[in-house]
């Protein structure tokens, strides 16, 4: 791609007329204020992207990239990646953030202290550096974090993890975190990836196969294979009352016959796994309901959910922290779990164990996307709406105040800055990217 323009600019009395690459017309941009209007112009032509990104609430290690380390409870404009060329993805951790650009440069910041970061060092970063770990590895497929651990997918299915180990969650087959990124050699061999999910301290990985393999803390039964001693490595107790960590992967044989995975939802410590069938099936951790089974107990082996059937399919689940919610594919968005923060939407602060309609968006027209952080929400409808609720001590939900919402507030920050095109949030942090 041609990544030059002709410009012709008055200067003075003289037109300078010249070829320029644009990227470097947006550097020039960011110290002479004589290329501002070149570069808004390219930004209209649409030659350069104008790289919305805004970044909001809990800021204490530096995961909104600001070059400090103060909260923000409303919406700031993060311009470090003005001329950095456009996102392919951002992603956040519970304390650390990572942002990967079309050209394949890594800006990773935030808390450091397990080496989540890969820089190879235990250094919290509170302005984005860029991990060049990758940059003799070829292209990088898809990045997933977790709390203070990280995995990271290449094109040609290396795996790479770093970061918090304890509970074996890199699947290392050992206990130890690293602060470099270690190709994972397990998965070597067994085909294409097709879903890397990381809840709190837990890890899934789902083969284009059909193949799940598990590993990582199951002290809530979340890594669902207590119901398979045959097939387990003889670590602890197996079999039902199996609630072992695995330092290494294992399949899980749950699913077997029951067809085929469509696609894998994390939580902290709970999990839900969707069938092609539309069958749900859950998993982990109960005490608050999050698993919506009508009762508050931990389950170690899958249990499919039939609140759901008979109300049409399933489009989209998210998870927080210890809430989750369910949107099915007429709009009705079901929401059940912890909600002492008011998470869950529903004008109260009551925990719910069972699936409950939230009403408040039935008239509100379709809903696009539904984020999830530890314990806060933002609901973003089709016509561009951004609703947010729940937990806001540290401003992330950008509403310029830290009170707490138990029912949806429209955040009309954002009305006049154009489509919002990803809504990311972490522990208690959120950014929002606008095209």
């Amino acid at each position: 791609m041609d990544l030059s323009v002709e410009i012709s600019i008055p200067f003075w009395d003289e037109t300078f007329s010249d070829r320029i690459n644009i990227y470097e017309a947006v550097r020039f941009y960011q110290i002479n204020s004589f290329f501002r209007e070149l570069v808004l112009n390219l930004i209209r032509r649409g030659k350069v992207e104008d790289l919305n990104l805004y970044v909001f609430g809990h800021n204490t290690y530096g995961q909104l990239g600001l070059n400090d380390n103060v909260n923000r409870n409303r919406p700031i404009r993060n311009d470090f990646f003005t001329d950095k060329g456009s996102i392919k993805q951002i992603v956040l951790g519970e304390l650390h953030s990572m942002v990967l650009m079309n050209n394949d440069d890594l800006y990773v910041f935030g808390y450091n202290e397990s080496g989540q970061l890969g820089l190879n060092d235990n250094l919290n970063r509170n302005r984005p550096i860029r991990n060049d770990s990758f940059k003799d590895k070829g292209s990088i497929k898809r990045i997933v974090l977790g709390e203070r651990y990280s995995i990271v997918l290449m094109d040609d299915e290396d795996l790479y993890v770093f970061g918090y180990n304890e509970e074996g969650q890199l699947g290392l087959n050992d206990n130890l975190d690293r602060n470099r990124p270690i190709r994972n050699d397990f998965f070597t061999g067994k085909g294409s990836i097709k879903q890397i999910v990381l809840g709190r301290w837990h890890s899934m990985i789902l083969m284009e196969n059909g193949d799940l393999y598990v590993f990582g803390n199951n002290q809530s039964g979340q890594l669902g294979i207590a119901a398979q001693a045959a097939n387990l490595d003889a670590v602890g107790v197996v079999g039902l009352n199996d609630i072992v960590n695995r330092h290494r992967p294992i399949r899980n044989d749950s699913f077997i016959d029951k067809g085929s995975i469509k696609h894998i939802v994390l939580g902290g410590s709970h999990s839900m796994v969707l069938m092609d069938n539309g069958d749900l099936y859950v998993f982990g951790y109960n005490r608050y309901g999050q698993l919506g089974l009508n009762d508050n107990e931990n389950r170690n082996i899958p249990i499919r959910n039939d609140f759901f059937k008979g109300k049409g399919l399933i489009k989209q689940i998210a998870l927080g922290g210890l809430h989750s919610m369910i949107l099915m594919d007429n709009d009705d968005l079901y929401v059940f779990g912890n909600n002492i923060m008011g998470q869950l939407g529903l004008n109260d602060n009551e925990n719910r164990n069972i699936p409950i309609r939230n009403d408040f968006f039935t008239e509100k027209g379709s809903i696009k996307q539904i984020a999830l952080g530890r314990w806060h929400s933002m609901v973003l409808m089709d016509n561009g709406d951004l609703y947010v609720f729940g937990d806001n001590g540290f401003g992330q939900l950008g509403l310029k105040d830290n009170l707490n919402r138990n029912i949806p507030i429209r955040n009309d920050f954002f009305t006049e800055k154009g489509s919002i095109k990803q809504i990311v949030l972490g522990r208690s942090h959120s950014m929002v990217l606008i095209d």
